[in-house]
């Protein structure tokens, strides 16, 4: 995905890019929306395992399609040698090891060696990543990005709205199954309203970027998701609890797809690609970093799920997000919104 949005960034003209993402956005969406009930009826009728086949046949057809896709580059350099490899090597070893030390918390115990060593070892790397990246002439980072005000303030509404979309989903995921005792297949029809919410997002998402500004929208998400995360939290009667989650999908989803186009249009033609693919890249990563997260409290707070200490967790990330809607609201009051007209380089 992000390499995918990143040549639509890039290669897209400035007055199209918006609309073509949005399609992208929509497109990748509609999978969302499918995913819950084509996972769930596989889950119950065959087993979980055959969740993981339906990537064979997709993934054959998109090397299919882009074996015939033209090769080009910003700047000529055409060679995979030229890629940052220690850097790929540093930020994934150092995220992979710090998940580990985490997810080691709650069942070996802080005073554990495979808890406190992957986790130091892990910070350890991120820390010499970022030492790298700020070093090499090409860097895996372009940190110039992080110059731009209103793209960083973009990334990090996305990536706290994108970490509160999996939070949840895997939270209400438990809330139906271990709670409600509702079946995977059930589970799955329940969560379409916001599968389907992510999805409309997407070709919205570019209009209300244009109208009002990537600020006001990011804004607009972060306090309806605020209130729809309560809501899940909080509600008893399943009808109620359906209407949260659509809800949740619609200003998750918002914020997914407006940070993507804001994070393009808010930075120099040439760093446009660089800018897509690290907002989305930050969001899918820190997302699971997330879950994991969401994993260990929930097993530090009661073992095994329990309703008490999903609302206890879902409670936590509406206040996260509270901050969230807070802080960007407070930037784009005082940055008069996110001009979402591209600069030229």
């Amino acid at each position: 995905m992000p390499n995918a949005f990143a040549l639509i960034a890039a290669t897209a003209r400035p007055e199209q890019r918006a609309r073509i993402m949005g399609i992208m956005l929509g497109l990748s969406g509609s999978g969302t929306a499918l995913g819950p009930v084509i996972g769930g009826g596989l889950a119950s009728v065959a087993g979980w395992r055959w969740v993981f086949l339906i990537n064979v046949p997709v993934a054959i057809i998109a090397a299919i399609a882009a074996a015939r896709l033209p090769e080009s580059t910003a700047d000529g350099r055409t060679s995979v040698r030229s890629m940052d490899w220690l850097g790929v090597v540093l930020v994934t070893a150092g995220l992979a090891l710090a998940c580990v030390g985490i997810d080691n918390t709650t069942n070996l115990g802080l005073a554990s060696p495979l808890t406190w060593a992957p986790a130091a070892i892990g910070a350890v790397l991120l820390v010499w990543f970022f030492r790298h990246v700020a070093r090499r002439e090409h860097p895996l980072i372009n940190l110039r990005l992080f110059r731009e005000r209103g793209f960083v303030f973009v990334l990090l509404a996305g990536t706290a709205l994108n970490i509160a979309f999996i939070v949840f989903v895997f939270a209400a995921t438990l809330q139906l199954q271990e709670v409600r005792g509702l079946s995977a297949a059930e589970s799955g029809f329940v969560f379409m309203l916001a599968a389907v919410g992510v999805a409309a997002c997407g070709p919205t998402a570019g209009f209300l970027t244009d109208r009002f500004g990537a600020g006001w929208v990011l804004s607009a998400a972060c306090v309806l998701a605020t209130a729809a995360v309560t809501g899940i939290a909080l509600a008893q009667n399943l009808v109620v609890y359906t209407i949260a989650l659509a809800f949740c999908g619609l200003g998750c989803g918002m914020g997914f797809s407006v940070s993507q186009i804001g994070a393009a249009d808010l930075l120099p033609a040439k760093l446009a690609g660089e800018g897509s693919a690290l907002a989305l890249t930050s969001m899918i990563a820190l997302g699971g970093v997330g879950a994991v997260i969401a994993g260990a409290v929930i097993e530090a707070l009661s073992g095994t799920p329990k309703a008490w200490s999903l609302t206890a967790l879902l409670l936590g990330l509406a206040v996260l997000l509270a901050l969230t809607a807070v802080a960007t609201i407070a930037s784009t009051l005082r940055r008069q919104g996110f001009s979402t007209t591209a600069r030229s380089s």
